[in-house]
């Protein structure tokens, strides 16, 4: 389950200088997938606690840490007190072996979009390699909040050819990126990755980028229909 936490920082003092350190600490969490999007910190009387939600109970934990996050280590310190589920955010994956993989999210999608293909949850970035040689995994989480907007103004009322274009075409700009995504996901993790495409009318018969039939799958939490050749992936 998807715990909400109460962050609880020692500090000395409560100032503006301490403030600024926190938020960027916080912001190097969320980069590096050790929590989610909707943290806040609070200035009460006599501390700064932070609320955020984590994948699971050990999400916080130094191991999980990159560089930034350890020498932030050496002037923060703080204590966690858990406060229950949070259920607007899925349950992550624990199988003990993922096979394959999806890049794939949604805008009620608050998990990561890293899935796995037997249990389709979301698989905590801080357990998935770093790509594009960065030390944090800005560029997956940079797509999801772009695919994400495009997805809520297309189901808000606002559809058009401009949200229904970036989320199907293999030629928009939120495909491609997807796509260099997928390709450094799968050299790195060394096993198959399908970006997920959902189409917003009629699912297509062939793959929208070599046009050859779709594959047939089953017991696949993910996708129905993939594209070996293409890695990519929808439901019928």
């Amino acid at each position: 389950m998807s715990i909400f936490k109460k962050v609880h920082f020692s500090t000395r003092e409560i100032s503006d200088d301490i403030k600024e350190e926190l938020v960027w600490f916080l912001s190097a969490l969320y980069k590096n997938g050790q929590i989610y999007y909707d943290y806040q910190l609070i200035k009460e009387e006599k501390e700064y606690v932070a609320y955020v939600t984590t994948a699971e109970e050990d999400s916080l934990d130094s191991k999980y840490m990159n560089s930034y996050l350890l020498n932030y280590l050496e002037n923060i310190s703080f204590s966690i007190e858990n406060m229950g589920e949070n259920i607007d955010i899925d349950e992550c994956c624990n199988c003990a072996d993922v096979t394959t993989f999806f890049l794939k999210s949604s805008y009620i999608d608050n998990a990561s979009p890293i899935k796995c293909g037997k249990c389709s949850k979301g698989i905590p970035l801080y357990k998935i390699p770093y790509i594009l040689s960065e030390s944090e995994h800005i560029s997956i989480l940079s797509w999801q909040r772009n695919y994400k907007a495009i997805d809520r103004l297309w189901m808000q009322s606002l559809a058009d050819r401009f949200t229904k274009r970036q989320l199907e075409s293999p030629r928009s700009m939120l495909f491609i990126t997807a796509m260099e995504i997928r390709n450094e996901l799968d050299r790195v993790l060394q096993r198959p990755v399908y970006y997920y495409i959902s189409f917003q009318d009629k699912v297509p018969t062939h793959c929208p980028i070599c046009s050859q039939i779709w594959q047939e799958i089953n017991n696949c939490g993910c996708a129905d229909l993939l594209c070996n050749q293409c890695h990519i992936a929808t439901c019928k």
